[in-house]
């Protein structure tokens, strides 16, 4: 097991944490300022895009990890 495939990992976590937590704040923060509807649509749908992207980098990382183990 060697180092770059733990830096790998690691950096995998941060990079998903930093996106579920970074774009929920900035979102509630836009739609608590602004009462517009279709807006309101735009940021949701930005805010389960940036979730799922997050996810899928984490799980990535994570799997391929698990790949440089064996």
């Amino acid at each position: 097991m060697n180092n770059k495939n733990i830096i790998c990992l690691i950096i995998g976590i941060i990079t998903g944490l930093i996106m579920l937590l970074i774009p929920g704040s900035t979102a509630n923060a836009m739609v608590n300022s602004t009462y517009v509807g279709s807006y309101f649509l735009v940021v949701y749908t930005m805010k389960c895009i940036f979730k799922a992207l997050a996810l899928l980098i984490m799980s990535y990382s994570f799997m391929y990890f698990i790949k440089s183990i064996d």
